[in-house]
């Protein structure tokens, strides 16, 4: 197991990345990023990783080499999700995905399946359902105070950044 704080690592780091999930563990004593792999950092990316004071990698090879981080945040196309997922269970490494966690259930089994063979923890960042507007939101559906639900659509107006 590894020892707190728990070195993390982003492969792929875009908008939803560098709104959330960074602002967040800059606020935790449990975490810390590590590094960062992007094959097109743009100028803010840049200046995240200055900030931190951590490496940045270009390759998903680079990022997982010895000793680097205990877990690694993907937050990439959609479509790589289970190819990179999969790599980072191969490497011995903890895994957190961004939704969606994988393009098809096949996938999302045999992830699973590696992941406990390795003893690795693997997740999806679906954190909408804790929220308390969409936890309120559940609860009236539930007490069937709208009647019977036949669609709905959501707007998301941003992110917070306290994670």
């Amino acid at each position: 197991m590894a020892a707190l704080p728990v070195r993390i690592g982003f492969l792929g780091c875009g908008r939803f990345a560098q709104y959330y999930h960074v602002p967040a563990l800059r606020q935790s004593a449990a975490a810390r990023v590590t590094a960062i792999c992007d094959p097109q950092p743009g100028a803010a990316l840049r200046r995240i990783a200055a900030e931190l004071d951590i490496p940045f990698v270009s390759d998903i090879e680079e990022l997982l080499a010895a000793g680097l981080c205990d877990a690694v945040i993907i937050s990439t196309p959609h479509a790589l999700h289970a190819a990179h997922a999969h790599a980072v269970l191969e490497a011995g490494r903890h895994v957190l995905v961004d939704k969606p966690f994988v393009m098809h259930v096949v996938e999302a089994d045999a992830l699973a399946a590696l992941a406990a063979a390795r003893g690795r923890v693997a997740g999806v960042a679906f954190i909408r359902r804790l929220d308390r507007g969409c936890i309120r939101a559940r609860e009236i559906i539930c007490n069937g105070a709208l009647g019977a639900i036949r669609y709905v659509e959501t707007v998301q107006l941003g992110y917070p950044t306290e994670g």
